[in-house]
């Protein structure tokens, strides 16, 4: 005869056979993934006969320990069972098998994953029995204890209303639920009926057990959180939407002067809303308090549990040591900035998906969004002074983030702008004989490229040296494709000029079209005019997909210099849209090692932009790991990917390595004639800020030094890269 578990402390299961789920932590039995409705004593059951497999469960035995031997109806145990396998199917049913006149048995292949320890009551409650004081409503399951106080769901066995029931036995339990009941009181004669408060019903402070009676609001944020990665699936928006219903609700509390002094995720339920939306309650105003105690008498309400001595100096370390505000474990006041610090805690658990992460240094490095770092950070602040003023300013600023975030962008621009002027203004002089040498020989090279087109009796062969000459051969060496923010006109109306002439000489040719105009579009990103280099790339995209198809290598690096053209705009979305497309083309668009090098600075350099250092270290070091054909370019393109690297490690404070990786990129088999003094100067920027960081400040001094006279010499002549550097 198998021995029943008494022990509710013992260890619960998550039971699977056939297309059944069955969750004794949940107490819910799923089919094919679904959630199927049954009562309490069927499944109550199938716990017994699952818990003992392949063994006889009598008929007394079930009577014992799902009845607790209490009168019943005759068949109570045939009529149980006929629903329990109604609810299980056919298929599933098959598994339980009937002992004429002794019992039941479950039989075949069963998994068993444990999943939690059961609660034990200390105040003699069982499931099944009659909530004491309200016997319409029954038992479920106990929620959670703590010394002599007890949450339990219960049940309208006809209505099949949900409540939850706090008890307790007496002593500072007690007074922690009149305090709640009187705080509920003052939140609703203030604020009326609202959604996201869980009201409390009815109470019971002159019997033991006494109890509050509350509405159910559904599972906690943590618990729902967890269940099947519901917070990890919503978007940063949604997230963001769902923690402003909590921090709405704690606003309305302060405006009417309820603390709640202990905010955390298993302290908000959450539920379905109208429409599938997910409804966000506050609870457990248990450890609260009142910021003017007065107000009591104003509204009429009796002092039940809040006193003078106790109402928010006595308690100011109440509350769980993870959301808990520095000043109250310093022992001052609890304050509204109190409240609003265990906001902020969850405000970053929410950005980042995981209410279970704790706020520890590097805790940055998680928030791509610069705006949400700064409120995050201010809301958490060690000085409560320096907090926001209350919740519904943090509120009104988290609405805002878009608006935010283009004033953001706009500011940058500006900034970016006006630099890029001054840096222009200075250039120019010096530049003009040199630009306007460069525009002669770009209209030379159109000419006579178009007559060598013109009068070719292989147009098809020759268009692709045609355009490598137009490419390499003039463009790119009239250093259009190596400045940055040159308004000179010269250089301007020479390649406006050839946007706008090369559709009507190669109307027949999408594929010289397309290469020519991937080669303008890139001299006006040199020159700074980001728009007009986006219309080009984007007509040469097209157009070079029309002619070879978009796996090949020249529509690929279209669509690539269009992804670094959204970049220098900061359209980060927009960019990462054009690389989600040539992911979408597979391998095949990856044939060449420089194509596949790209491909992964590209993401480097997108995720950089967000600062999400360590993502954009594993492109880096990917891109790093390809091995080009020998060429210049290729030296280029590489050390340039090692300088990203060591941004990458700098950005992650991981300094001692990036010092190492910067020191190599100075070494004198790195040649200027090669990589430029731009890239050469950048890297150095780089290595003086890794020595900064490892505390040497004379060599960084120097370093910072040799990286000025570099730009101030020669960089500034030549590129605008780092100029803003200075």
């Amino acid at each position: 005869m198998p021995t029943f578990r008494e022990d509710p402390r013992s260890s619960l299961f998550c039971y699977r056979f056939g297309t059944a789920v069955f969750d004794e932590a949940r107490f819910e039995l799923r089919i094919d993934g679904h959630p199927v409705e049954v009562q309490r004593k069927p499944l109550e059951i199938l716990a017994c006969l699952l818990a003992h497999p392949g063994e006889v469960v009598t008929r007394e035995e079930l009577l014992d320990t799902v009845w607790a031997g209490r009168p019943t109806v005759d068949n109570v145990v045939a009529n149980a069972m006929a629903k329990l396998r109604h609810a299980l199917g056919a298929g599933n049913a098959e598994r339980i098998l009937t002992q004429p006149r002794v019992g039941y048995r479950f039989e075949g292949p069963l998994e068993r994953v444990a999943v939690g320890r059961g609660l034990t009551s200390a105040l003699d409650l069982k499931s099944g029995a009659p909530v004491p004081g309200r016997p319409n409503f029954q038992l479920e399951s106990l929620l959670g204890s703590s010394g002599n106080a007890e949450v339990w769901l219960a049940l309208h066995p006809r209505t099949r209303e949900v409540r939850v029931y706090k008890f307790s036995s007496g002593g500072e339990r007690l007074s922690a639920l009149k305090r709640e009941a009187t705080l509920y009181r003052v939140l609703h004669d203030s604020l009326g009926d609202r959604a996201d408060l869980t009201r409390v019903i009815d109470w019971n402070f002159a019997i033991a057990p006494f109890f509050l009676e509350c509405e159910y609001g559904g599972h906690n944020l943590a618990e729902w959180a967890l269940a099947e990665d519901r917070l990890a699936s919503l978007t940063p928006q949604e997230r963001i939407t769902l923690f402003l219903q909590i921090a709405d609700v704690v606003a309305a509390a302060h405006s009417v002067g309820v603390l709640h002094k202990d905010l955390k995720p298993t302290n908000v339920l959450i539920a379905a809303g109208p429409e599938g939306a997910w409804q966000a309650r506050l609870t457990d105003f248990g450890s609260g308090g009142l910021l003017e105690v007065e107000r009591l008498v104003d509204l009429n309400i009796t002092r039940m549990g809040i006193t003078v001595t106790r109402s928010v100096l006595a308690d100011s370390r109440s509350g769980t040591p993870l959301y808990l505000a520095p000043e109250l474990i310093a022992g001052q006041t609890p304050t509204v900035q109190s409240d609003l610090y265990s906001l902020g805690i969850m405000l970053y658990q929410m950005v980042v998906a995981d209410l279970r992460k704790p706020m520890v240094p590097g805790w940055e490095r998680g928030v791509a969004d610069p705006l949400l770092r700064e409120d995050i950070a201010r809301a958490t602040d060690g000085d409560p002074l320096l907090r926001p003023r209350s919740v519904a300013e943090l509120a009104q600023r988290l609405r805002a983030l878009e608006s935010r975030r283009q004033e953001y962008r706009r500011a940058i621009q500006i900034e970016a702008a006006a630099r890029g002027a001054a840096q222009a203004l200075q250039r120019s002089r010096a530049r003009r004989p040199w630009i306007i040498a460069a525009g002669v020989i770009v209209a030379v090279g159109c000419g006579f490229s178009l007559w060598l087109y013109r009068g070719a009796e292989q147009a098809s062969a020759r268009a692709d040296a045609i355009n490598d000459f137009l490419h390499w051969g003039v463009l790119a060496n009239t250093g259009a494709l190596k400045t940055d923010n040159d308004s000179d006109p010269t250089m301007r109306r020479v390649l406006i000029h050839a946007a706008a002439s090369v559709g009507e000489h190669f109307s027949n040719d999408p594929g010289s079209e397309g290469w020519i105009r991937l080669a303008i579009g890139q001299g006006f990103s040199g020159l700074g005019d980001y728009a007009a280099a986006e219309q080009q790339h984007r007509l040469s995209v097209t157009l070079l997909e029309r002619a070879y198809g978009p796996v090949h290598e020249r529509a690929v690096e279209a669509r690539y210099a269009l992804a670094v053209t959204l970049l220098e705009q900061s359209k980060f979305s927009a960019a990462e849209a054009v690389l989600a497309e040539v992911d979408l083309l597979g391998d095949r668009a990856l044939r060449s090692s420089g194509t596949a090098m790209k491909s992964h600075a590209l993401r480097g350099m997108l995720r950089a932009t967000r600062k999400e250092c360590q993502a954009a270290l594993e492109d880096f070091r990917a891109a790093e790991r390809i091995d080009p054909a020998p060429s210049d370019g290729a030296t280029f393109n590489r050390y340039n990917v090692r300088s990203w690297i060591g941004q990458s490690l700098n950005c992650l404070g991981r300094h001692e390595e990036a010092k190492a990786v910067y020191a190599a990129l100075l070494g004198p088999e790195h040649r200027e004639e090669v990589l430029g003094p731009a890239l050469i100067a950048y890297a150095r920027l780089g290595y003086a800020e890794s020595l900064r960081q490892r505390g040497y400040i004379a060599e960084a001094e120097q370093e910072f030094l040799r990286a000025l006279e570099a730009v101030e010499t020669r960089v500034s002549a030549v590129d605008a890269l780092t100029t803003g550097q200075r």
